[in-house]
C-alpha cells in the first residue's frame, strides 16, 4: 500500500507547476487540497498501482486549471452588439370585441372542432359494452324516468305522457345552456399539456364543448319527434298531431347555444386562476337556474308577482318558444318571439366579451398551470 508520505511530493509538484504559470497561492492551495481528496490521502491509503496514471491525469487538470486562471478575462456582455428583443403584441381591444372573430375561428379550424368533437364523444363511450348505443339509451331512458316520477306520481296531471314531453324538451334546451357552463371552469385547467407543451388553438375547446352538447341534443330532438308520434298515434294524450310549427323549434336552440357558449369561454378563463369557480357554478348557480326555469312547472302555475320574475330568465323564454313549437305545434306567443330575439342579442354579445375574455387570460394560462 502506498502510505501519506507520498503527500510532499504531490504537493511539491503542485507547487512547481503553480509557480511556472504564476497562480496566486489560494489556487495553489486549492489545487493540493484537491490533489490529496483525488488520491484519498485522507484515508492514508489508496489502490496499488494507481498512482501514475491518477497522478498524470491530476497533472493535467492542474495544467488546464492554472492556464485558465491565467488567461485575459472574457470581454464583457455589453461589448457585442445591442439587439431589441420584442415579445408578442397583445391582441388591441377593438380586435378582440370584433363580432367577425369568432366566425373566422371556426372556419379557420372546422377539421379541428370536428375531430376534437368526435373524439369527445367516443372516449366518453369507450371500453363499455353497448359503444356508442348510449348515446341513444342514454336519453330514452331518462324520458322514461321522468314520465314515471313526475307525470304519474308526483304530480298526477290529467296528461301524464304530454307533462313528460314537455319537462324532456324543456330539460333538453335548459342542458344546451347548463352543459357548457358547468364543463367552463375546468375545461383548461384539466388540460395542462394542451396549454405548456404543445402548440394548441385553446380557443376550440369551448366551441367543442359546445359541439358535443348539441350533438347530444339531436339524439333528444330525435327521440322527443318519435316519442310524439307515437303518442299521437296511439291517443295518449291530449297533444295534438304534426302541424309543421316543430320546424321552428331549432330557432330555440341557437340562442341557448349561444348563451353556453359564451359562458364557457368566460368560465374556462377565469376558472384556470379561480379553481374554486368550479363547485360554485355546479352547485349553487347551476341549481338555482334549474328552480328558476320553469321546467319541472308550468309557468301558469307561478303566483304573482314571481311570475314577472321568472319571465325575465332568459331561459324562460328558449323553453316555452321551444315547447310552444316542438310539442304544442303552434306558433309562440309574441312576448316568446321577443323574448327569443333579446336573448338571440344577449347570446351574441357573450360569445364576443366571452372570447375576448379568453384571449386576454390566455397569456397568463402557462404561468398558473
Amino acid at each position: 500500500m502506498i502510505r501519506a508520505e507520498a503527500a510532499p511530493r504531490i504537493n511539491a509538484t503542485c507547487a512547481k507547476v503553480a509557480k511556472e504559470r504564476e497562480p496566486d497561492q489560494s489556487s495553489a492551495r486549492s489545487l493540493a487540497q484537491a490533489a490529496r481528496r483525488w488520491f484519498g490521502l485522507s484515508h492514508l491509503q489508496t489502490a496499488r498501482g494507481t498512482l501514475p496514471s491518477r497522478f498524470a491525469t491530476f497533472a493535467s487538470f492542474a495544467s488546464f486549471a492554472v492556464e485558465s486562471n491565467s488567461r485575459q478575462p472574457p470581454t464583457p456582455m455589453t461589448a457585442l452588439p445591442a439587439q431589441t428583443v420584442h415579445s408578442a403584441a397583445p391582441t388591441p381591444i377593438a380586435a378582440l370585441l370584433n363580432p367577425l372573430r369568432v366566425p373566422r375561428l371556426l372556419w379557420q379550424h372546422r377539421e379541428l372542432i370536428r375531430q376534437f368533437t368526435f373524439r369527445e364523444v367516443q372516449a366518453a363511450n369507450k371500453d363499455t359494452m353497448l359503444g356508442m348505443l348510449w348515446v341513444v339509451l342514454g336519453p330514452a331512458i331518462m324520458l322514461a324516468i321522468y314520465t314515471l316520477v313526475f307525470g304519474l306520481i308526483l304530480l298526477r296531471t290529467d296528461d301524464p305522457w304530454g307533462y313528460a314531453l314537455r319537462l324532456y324538451c324543456g330539460l333538453t334546451l335548459f342542458q344546451v345552456f347548463a352543459d357548457p357552463m358547468n364543463r367552463g371552469p375546468g375545461l383548461v385547467s384539466s388540460r395542462p399539456n394542451f396549454v405548456k407543451k404543445v402548440v394548441f388553438p385553446l380557443e376550440i375547446l369551448p366551441i367543442s364543448a359546445v359541439g358535443v352538447t348539441l350533438f347530444y341534443t339531436l339524439i333528444s330532438m330525435v327521440l322527443l319527434v318519435a316519442a310524439k308520434g307515437l303518442v299521437v298515434l296511439l291517443g295518449l294524450g291530449e297533444i295534438g298531431g304534426f302541424t309543421g310549427w316543430e320546424l321552428l323549434f331549432p330557432l330555440a336552440l341557437a340562442p341557448a347555444a349561444l348563451l353556453g357558449l359564451g359562458a364557457c369561454a368566460l368560465l374556462s378563463a377565469v376558472g384556470v386562476f379561480v379553481r374554486d369557480l368550479r363547485h360554485v357554478i355546479a352547485g349553487p348557480v347551476g341549481r338555482a337556474l334549474f328552480f328558476l326555469t320553469p321546467l319541472v312547472y308550468p309557468l301558469e302555475r307561478v303566483p304573482p308577482p314571481w311570475d314577472a320574475w321568472i319571465t325575465l330568465n332568459p331561459l324562460t323564454s328558449i323553453v316555452e318558444f321551444g315547447r310552444a313549437t316542438l310539442i304544442d305545434g303552434r306558433n309562440p306567443d309574441t312576448r316568446w318571439w321577443i323574448g327569443l330575439g333579446a336573448v338571440t342579442l344577449m347570446g351574441l354579445l357573450g360569445v364576443v366579451v366571452g372570447f375576448a375574455v379568453f384571449t386576454k387570460a390566455k397569456r397568463g394560462f402557462a404561468d398558473v398551470l
